[in-house]
């Protein structure tokens, strides 16, 4: 089975940020039994992880998925929806 690395940066204003970390933490902590909250949010995956990480410089957050080739995207753009969601933009 090939894996893949996937990487985005998602625009997030600062005073946002905490709220959409708070948000994000829930949410994966209900569909993964496995979250580290240290360094980000990172949710290990059978095959693979989810990292979501604010930056301290930038206004962005960052999002990065080790996962099979075939779900890698998919989790990064249901991730990066998640952030669109709810920051309002």
């Amino acid at each position: 089975t090939q894996f893949r690395f996937v990487f985005i940066k998602k625009a997030c204003k600062s005073i946002k940020k905490e709220e959409v970390m708070r948000k994000i933490r829930e949410q994966l902590k209900e569909r993964f039994l496995k979250v580290c909250e240290v360094d980000g949010i990172r949710a290990n995956l059978p095959r693979g992880f989810i990292l979501i990480r604010p930056s301290g410089t930038e206004e962005i957050i960052r999002i990065t998925v080790e996962e099979k080739k075939d779900k890698a995207m998919n989790l990064a753009k249901e991730m990066q929806e998640l952030i669109i969601e709810i920051s309002g933009g």
